[in-house]
């Protein structure tokens, strides 16, 4: 990467990009964030404004993931796209910052900007653009729980399945069990959570801890108390010491 930062920012932009899924599945958020911030930093000439639009965006997701505001950075790569007129790079900096403060709550606004990311990905038929507004979507009406949250969220995994989008999948398939576990629906909850448990295992994604909490959450609202304990004592395991590709914790199979 430091070849890429010294002569070619703009191919070390592109690699950053490439590897943002990577980082969002093993958690190494940080990494992105401080390799985009040294490669905007330097002279805006040296790259393409639609790189750099992108670029802005991108951190503004990855700082987001932290819950560290990124909406300034993806306002920034809005006026960069709406100036050249890349609508697809409008699209990501509204989906950006729409996730942006969704983190801080801010529902309506939150709405807003994901309304108009969707309106985009629409236009130019962006299956997998759709895919992540609606899942996002999903949880921006979950948290104000609204019955529309189901409809956008299942909407968004049968457009990931489609693609084949797996993290995309997992992600839809624990937000569903989220919300039913809200909305009392208890059985069919444990068949979004386990799928996308088996999911996330296979994926060797860091977010399986907070998957086993919402296990967890279920077996509680069960009366199952002791398992509940476990998922709890299990996922402070896996919190301390990250479990390695391939495991399985020892009580999903019990």
């Amino acid at each position: 990467m430091s070849c890429s930062f010294a002569k070619d920012r703009e191919a070390g932009l592109r690699l950053v990009s490439a590897l943002s899924r990577f980082w969002r599945v093993r958690g190494n958020y940080s990494d992105g964030s401080r390799w985009l911030s040294l490669l905007l930093s330097g002279p805006i000439p040296s790259v393409l404004p639609q790189i750099r639009a992108k670029a802005l965006s991108l951190q503004g997701e990855i700082d987001s993931w932290m819950a560290i505001s990124g909406y300034e950075l993806a306002a920034e790569g809005l006026s960069v796209a709406q100036e050249i007129g890349d609508k697809h790079g409008e699209a990501y900096a509204q989906y950006v910052m729409g996730l942006s403060v969704l983190e801080h709550e801010q529902l309506n606004l939150a709405r807003s900007h994901l309304s108009k990311s969707l309106i985009l990905y629409q236009e130019f038929e962006d299956k997998l653009g759709q895919a992540q507004v609606l899942s996002a979507f999903g949880r921006v009406d979950d948290e104000a729980y609204l019955q529309s949250g189901r409809a956008q969220l299942e909407e968004g995994l049968a457009l990931f399945r489609e693609l084949g989008g797996l993290y995309g999948i997992h992600e839809c398939l624990i937000r569903l069990g989220q919300l039913d576990i809200r909305q009392g629906a208890l059985e069919t909850a444990r068949d979004w959570l386990e799928e996308g448990m088996a999911l996330g295992w296979s994926l060797a994604t860091r977010g399986i801890v907070y998957d086993i909490i919402q296990l967890g959450d279920l077996a509680f609202w069960q009366g199952s108390y002791e398992t509940a304990r476990a998922y709890y004592d299990e996922s402070w395991l896996w919190l301390r010491k990250p479990a390695k590709s391939g495991a399985t914790p020892g009580s999903l199979s019990a």
